[in-house]
């Protein structure tokens, strides 16, 4: 090759580059919480029995174990190497690196192994400073006078935090920790990780407690690694579909590690899992465990499809979902301040399920509001049910015939017939002239695909389904109609209102007064004079606003003029 040019090597190999050292500091947090953890588990691998935490000063912060202690200091040190013993290594797979989350501390660390055969015989201490951690100096080995007897290590460092903060770390490190721990000669109250579990299995070193509530809320599924617990949303949760309002059955898992030599964590700080065949396998056997427990239960709650089928694949055969649906409830342009909630109650359908319809399709929030009259009108709403996806594969449901589109028809007394879809798409001016009749279309596609179209007479329909504002609003409403201005406002509400979130706006309650006055009002023209219906308009807002302010005895007249209220107190005779 001409001089100059690269040499490509023929072989390479993985090498951890000496500058590597110089970035220790941030392999851990640098928190005390963490290095609490990274202390007991050390203790733990070295064969204690118990921890004894100790505050000689305030900020001082000394761990002193009755393990093996350390044979050759210089492990403490060495990037990666640990001083374990095989079994340890090949049970814990430690990596040699906990030491390091004292990177940023200044700390103390003295061993005394045991004298035969351990290659240092007497006890020994090490101060180690940051600069140290970092390679950038060597730090001295001296004589300890203090090292637990006849074996174990301390370990003390500065905290930021007071004594009363150490407590409650302790408290959380401890607390599902397998060994004693003490804290300034108090032992620190330690529980079953899995104490509240409604079923505990042990599988290949681990044990699956299944835990069971019936609320919402958010589940963290965690493992506890000897004390070291590790949310890890890689775990099952199994929810049954929701029977009551605001209500979840729910099951999840927690791990308690006995034996990890499978479960690998993700390195140096342990704070997640690495997702191997193990982890895998895991997730099998946390789903049996939860279909066992489900399986147990006096009545199969009901499973989505999909999650039915998971038992069935996994060998354990519960009972299918029952026939039960939502019923269907119009959408509300203010989906978040609906009075109606999509959460409704579970409903058994009827043994004739012939006559029961599920809504497939969205309409516009206006025609959707209309065609719920239309449904009421004609007795049919026991019959509409939602649509559900998580039953949608089981047999009952594949039966039931479904809605797929919505339209009206509008008559005219000169004969005159018009669908709305068309008028709309075609941008057709409305005539004040009201409808002698609206019929609501709604077109049904049975389980073999086939069509066929009920007409529903209705009174109700909006020419504008998509309006966002008052004035925008276009009603039909047919000749012999009997609608009254109050079911008529809640209609428009509930199908238009939508608050603003410019930073100008006034407050959503407020947005949503103003709009209900001027549909109140809208309404009100529908069926009387313009003047009546500003009338009652007026009377409206005083019955809302006023009334709580008058006494009953009192015979109160309001006169406005010019933008001037006159108000006079008959039981006085005096204006104010």
């Amino acid at each position: 090759m001409s001089e100059g040019k690269h040499t490509v090597p023929d072989t390479i190999q993985a090498a951890v580059d000496p500058a590597a050292i110089g970035k220790v500091s941030r392999f851990f947090d640098a928190s005390t919480g963490q290095i609490v953890n990274e202390m007991l588990q050390n203790a733990r691998r070295a064969g204690a029995t118990k921890v004894k935490v100790t505050t000689p000063r305030d900020n001082l912060l000394r761990l002193t174990d009755n393990g093996r202690g350390i044979g050759d200091p210089r492990a403490l040190l060495a990037f990666g190497r640990s001083d374990w013993d095989g079994e340890t290594v090949k049970a814990e797979d430690p990596v040699g690196m906990g030491v390091f989350s004292l990177a940023r501390r200044e700390a103390r660390i003295a061993s005394r192994p045991p004298a035969a055969g351990q290659g240092v015989a007497d006890a020994w201490e090490v101060y180690l400073e940051p600069d140290h951690f970092l390679g950038l100096r060597e730090a001295a080995i001296g004589v300890c006078r203090d090292a637990p007897a006849p074996h174990g290590t301390i370990v003390e460092f500065e905290m930021v935090e007071s004594s009363t903060s150490a407590s409650h770390i302790l408290s959380d490190a401890a607390r599902y920790y397998p060994l004693e721990v003490s804290f300034n000669g108090r032992d620190i109250p330690r529980e079953d990780f899995l104490e509240k579990a409604v079923r505990v299995e042990e599988w290949s070193g681990v044990r699956i407690g299944v835990f069971h509530e019936r609320r919402k809320g958010w589940y963290h599924c965690q493992i506890n690694f000897h004390g070291h617990q590790i949310d890890c949303p890689l775990l099952p949760i199994v929810t049954a579909l929701e029977d009551q309002p605001d209500v979840l059955d729910t099951w999840w898992i927690r791990i308690d590690v006995i034996d990890g030599a499978q479960l690998e964590l993700v390195l140096p700080a342990r704070t997640q899992v690495v997702q191997n065949n193990f982890v895998n396998e895991l997730k099998q056997a946390c789903e049996r465990a939860i279909f066992r427990t489900i399986e147990a239960l006096p009545e199969t709650p009901s499973l989505g499809h999909h999650t039915w089928a998971r038992a069935h694949e996994l060998g354990i055969k519960l009972a299918a979902a029952k026939p039960r649906l939502r019923g269907w409830l119009p959408r509300t342009a203010d989906d978040y301040d609906r009075h109606h909630t999509r959460f409704e109650v579970l409903t058994p359908l009827p043994d004739d399920t012939e006559t029961v319809l599920v809504m497939k399709t969205k309409a516009p929030t206006g025609d959707e509001q209309a065609l719920w009259r239309a449904l009421a009108s004609n007795l049919m709403l026991g019959r509409v049910f939602d649509k559900d996806d998580n039953v949608e594969s089981y047999g009952w449901y594949r039966k039931l015939d479904r809605i797929v589109r919505i339209d009206f028809r509008v008559e005219y007394g000169d004969g005159r017939k018009l669908l709305l879809g068309e008028a709309r798409t075609a941008h057709e001016q409305m005539t004040d002239e009201n409808p002698r009749r609206i019929v609501a279309l709604v077109t049904v596609e049975s389980a073999d695909g086939n069509e066929r179209v009920l007409e529903l007479d209705t009174d109700v329909a909006f020419w504008s389904p998509e309006a966002t504002c008052p004035e925008e609003i276009e009603m039909l409403i047919t000749a012999d109609s009997d609608v009254d201005a109050k079911t008529l406002t809640n209609m428009m509400v509930d199908a238009f209102f939508y608050p603003t979130e410019d930073v100008d706006s006034d407050s959503p309650v407020t947005q949503r007064a103003q709009f209900t006055r001027k549909v109140r009002e809208k309404a009100l023209r529908r069926q009387m004079s313009g003047v009546e219906a500003r009338r009652a308009t007026i009377a409206d807002l005083v019955e809302h606003h006023l009334v709580e302010e008058i006494d009953r005895a009192e015979d109160v007249t309001i006169h406005i003029q010019d933008g001037k209220a006159t108000v006079t107190i008959a039981e006085t005779g005096r204006a104010a």
